[in-house]
């Protein structure tokens, strides 16, 4: 700066001074800094501004991320408010509730229901009108001839009456097959919907014999839908009259598969539907050692569904029996009794617990009450055998031999002394037989002769034990 101040007095030809000098550098010094701060200020500005452009930007960005949570959980309540208002309408416009006895009256459609429907979808209107009509006339000549047995009965004789009820099933108390199921046909599930006519046509090949149409119009729906409730309760009653029809257990096993998917397996069932499973799926595993607990399964499942109807609470006793637990059957039959005294019944029931506990005196009077107030303990010989027994035990043998006469007379034992209950009809079956009636003359001689032979064999082989 001093150099500068030198030239700068020599080009102006001054003589050089301090005070000169001093001013010089000191202007000099005052352009620099007066640079210098302008250059920083012009710094500090693009600072400012670069500043400012960030702030811009992340507000910006917070303003796209806002608006895209906002619109997102606006779309979840749209979704929400969508699927709760379909419910809704599915529930208001859901099929009939099944008739819980047969004396129950069903329920219909409301007219104008059925009217909006019917001008929705004439065709599906007019078939469901078709099969209904169809289960009507089938229904009518049930009844028709339902009175014309019970008018016959009424014209035979005690006797003769005594002897064909004593010809019915005596497998079991309750028998499942006789268990009326839906008036209406079975109505199909939400998931059903699309496959109306498809189900429907496959249901009236099936009532018309068509066995093999039927399984492939049903396969049909199950390629598109491997999980409809409705094709595979067809599938399963088309395979069950198959079954029935040449008496075939592997095509029963398989129904039986189809009627467990449908009734204790599937979530897209109705209640309806997943009840009529449930009947077949009892109806075809009664009888069957290997099905038991697929049957207590199912009669659990109807129990639990329709605790008002006794019928299936009775049956389950009778299968906790059979499979030997005891202790729930109590429970079934003591429930039954705090509902109905004069359920006898259950009276018998419980009276056989007691006399396989060994309490004779206490289930003798509960076991004569069923025989002589409940006409299905009545007609099975099973109860006349422990109320006989228990009165052979307490040394009233008389009452027993009078109450095993009384088996006899309606035609549940062959004779006093032939006690069988697994008699095969139509055999003929005497306590004690003439040998000329036997068949086997020559035999039974044979035996007589040579008896003295065959004792001494026989203790000579007793002696070597």
């Amino acid at each position: 700066s001093v150099a500068h101040a030198q030239a700068v007095s020599s080009s102006t030809h001054l003589t050089f001074e301090p005070v000169l000098a001093l001013n010089a550098i000191m202007d000099v010094a005052s352009r620099r800094g007066g640079k210098r701060e302008e250059a920083a200020e012009d710094i500090s500005q693009d600072d400012m501004e670069s500043r400012r452009a960030r702030r811009r930007l992340g507000r910006e960005q917070v303003l796209q991320e806002s608006s895209a949570a906002t619109w997102l959980w606006a779309g979840v309540v749209v979704v929400l408010v969508l699927s709760m208002a379909f419910l809704y309408a599915s529930y208001n416009s859901a099929p009939p509730v099944r008739e819980r006895r047969p004396d129950t009256p069903t329920r219909e459609t409301s007219p104008k229901s059925f009217q909006e429907k019917a001008k929705a979808s004439p065709d599906k209107a007019k078939s469901f009108q078709d099969t209904a009509k169809s289960q009507d006339k089938v229904q009518d000549k049930v009844k028709s001839q339902k009175k014309a047995e019970s008018s016959q009965k009424k014209e035979k004789p005690e006797k003769h009456r005594a002897k064909e009820e004593s010809k019915t099933t005596r497998k079991s108390e309750v028998d499942l097959r006789n268990i009326p199921l839906l008036q209406r046909p079975v109505p199909p599930s939400d998931a059903d919907r699309p496959f109306v006519m498809e189900i429907l046509a496959a249901d009236k090949a099936s009532r018309s014999g068509k066995h093999r149409d039927a399984l492939e119009k049903f396969n049909e729906v199950l390629k598109q839908l491997p999980q409809s409730p409705r094709a595979l309760f067809g599938k399963a009653q088309v395979l069950e009259s198959m079954a029935l029809e040449k008496k075939s257990n592997k095509l029963m096993d398989s129904a039986i598969e189809f009627y467990q998917d449908v009734g204790l397996e599937s979530f897209l069932a109705n209640e309806d539907l997943k009840y009529n499973a449930l009947v077949r799926l009892a109806a075809c595993t009664e009888g069957r050692a290997k099905h038991q607990p697929l049957l207590l399964q199912a009669l659990e499942e109807l129990h639990h569904m329709d605790g008002e109807n006794p019928l299936y609470a009775r049956q389950l006793g009778v299968q906790y029996i059979a499979a030997s637990n005891m202790e729930k059957a109590n429970v079934i039959f003591k429930d039954l009794l705090r509902e109905n005294t004069e359920d006898y019944f259950a009276v018998g029931h419980v009276g056989f617990l007691l006399f396989s506990e060994g309490r004779y005196e206490d289930s003798l009077p509960l076991l004569l009450d069923a025989i002589h107030k409940d006409k299905e303990i009545q007609l099975n010989p099973k109860f006349y055998l422990y109320a006989g027994e228990v009165l052979t035990r307490l040394g009233r043998k008389d009452e027993a031999q009078a109450l095993y006469g009384e088996a006899v007379a309606l035609s549940l034992f062959p004779s006093v002394w032939q006690r069988s209950v697994y008699t095969e009809p139509g055999l003929r079956a005497m306590p004690w037989w003439v040998r000329n009636e036997t068949g086997y003359n020559s035999a039974l001689q044979a035996i007589e002769s040579n008896m003295s032979i065959i004792s001494e064999s026989v203790l000579t082989m007793c002696s070597y034990c």
